[in-house]
């Protein structure tokens, strides 16, 4: 009887130790996180661009003013790296272009150095660009002339959203161009593919002080006619102190565009009032992580503010790390 007892009492330890140890039986400890984070765009990454539209506002050819109404309009536009490409098409009464886009005037080239000045590809290895305008050449054919070529150059609507209008000129002259058009847009899309945010990290996780670098990595489709973009992307949190945080993940959310605290931008650029808009933006969305001893990151939320024009971050982000 004693030797059935003891095996008896064994076994018990036995299972005992097993739901001790089994993984549904370890509490786990949530832990609230608050952080805010500073960044900057590091890399562009690659965008598709279309528009289309709308009404001709002003236009000139030649000299002649072509008479303001409806105007068939449309551009697809590829940028990848520092290379643009794409074409694009003109149509109104009296007036007809087919543009071949090969390359464009940059508004902005990351990475941008100490100062916040555009990427030098002579002294520094660039990755990405943002055109300001798109350039190419342009076929024309209009009432009373025989066709002929001109280099042309046409503004991106992410510089004047919310409908337009923005500039179609051709090159050469900045006085006396033999063509501009100020025209306004129904469609204009932009996919932005791989857009690259690095920063610092600082915050509290409990009671303990965190400090540390976070990179977000995005890929977003914006329609610039609401000024609305989705988001969605990776997360990654590295160099973090206490080093659990050291963290990847992914995030979705929306940002949107305004007008408040805008920089018209028109004078700057030459541009006739009213055709170039900086923008401010804000952003909100919710993320998770998987860190290191186990760690998870959940219930994630984030909310942050761009500068004008959209180059550097703010953020705030609050989550609970569990930690088995």
């Amino acid at each position: 009887m004693k030797t059935k007892r003891t095996i008896g009492l064994t076994m018990l330890s036995v299972l005992t130790a097993l739901v001790i140890l089994s993984p549904t039986a370890i509490a786990a400890t949530s832990t609230p996180l608050s952080l805010g984070m500073a960044g900057i765009i590091t890399n562009a990454g690659n965008q598709h661009y279309v528009m289309s539209g709308g009404n001709l506002v002003y236009g000139e050819l030649g000299g002649s003013s072509l008479a303001p109404g409806s105007i068939s309009f449309s551009l697809k536009s590829q940028v990848t790296g520092l290379k643009t490409s794409g074409s694009a098409s003109i149509s109104a009464p009296g007036l007809s272009a087919k543009i071949v886009i090969s390359g464009e005037v940059a508004a902005s080239v990351f990475p941008l150095d100490s100062s916040g000045n555009n990427c030098d590809p002579t002294v520094a290895t660039c990755n990405s660009e943002v055109p300001f305008m798109f350039t190419g050449l342009a076929v024309v054919h209009a009432t009373g002339l025989a066709p002929f070529d001109l280099p042309v150059a046409i503004e991106s609507a992410y510089f004047n959203p919310f409908g337009g209008p923005i500039v179609i000129t051709s090159l050469g002259s900045s006085t006396s161009p033999a063509l501009f058009l100020v025209v306004t847009y129904n469609v204009a899309t932009i996919d932005w593919v791989g857009v690259q945010v690095q920063g610092l990290v600082g915050g509290s996780l409990g009671s303990t002080q965190v400090s540390g670098f976070y990179t977000t990595i995005t890929n977003s489709h914006e329609n610039l006619v609401s000024a609305v973009e989705q988001d969605k992307g990776q997360i990654i949190f590295s160099g973090m102190v206490p080093a659990q945080l050291d963290a990847k993940g992914t995030l979705s959310g929306t940002t949107t565009f305004t007008s408040k605290g805008g920089i018209d931008c028109s004078s700057e650029s030459g541009l006739p009032p009213g055709t170039c808009l900086l923008t401010g933006a804000s952003s909100t969305g919710t993320f998770q992580m998987v860190g290191q001893q186990g760690l998870k990151i959940g219930n994630g939320a984030y909310s942050t503010t761009w500068s004008v024009p959209s180059i550097t971050t703010t953020t705030t982000a609050t989550a609970s790390a569990t930690q088995p």
